[in-house]
């Protein structure tokens, strides 16, 4: 199974968070038994996240993961 990010409207700007959006794909793909996440090219400010056993980040040229400081 693959989940598209961009299919989901990220922010990408590099500093409004992302982090919920990222958790919510990773967990289904979680639920799914596993896949990979494609992250396209942008800037994605972060928090922590969990990710579930037999899962990929698959990140395109381009693609900037950034510990934000804003968590969510």
């Amino acid at each position: 199974m693959n989940i598209h990010l961009s299919q989901r409207h990220p922010h990408a700007d590099g500093v409004t968070p992302d982090t919920a959006l990222f958790q919510q794909a990773l967990d289904e793909l979680a639920e799914a038994g596993g896949g990979t996440l494609v992250v396209d090219h942008g800037r994605y400010a972060l928090g922590g996240l969990r990710i579930g056993s037999n899962t990929c980040l698959w990140l395109s040229p381009g693609a900037e993961l950034i510990v934000s400081e804003k968590r969510r």
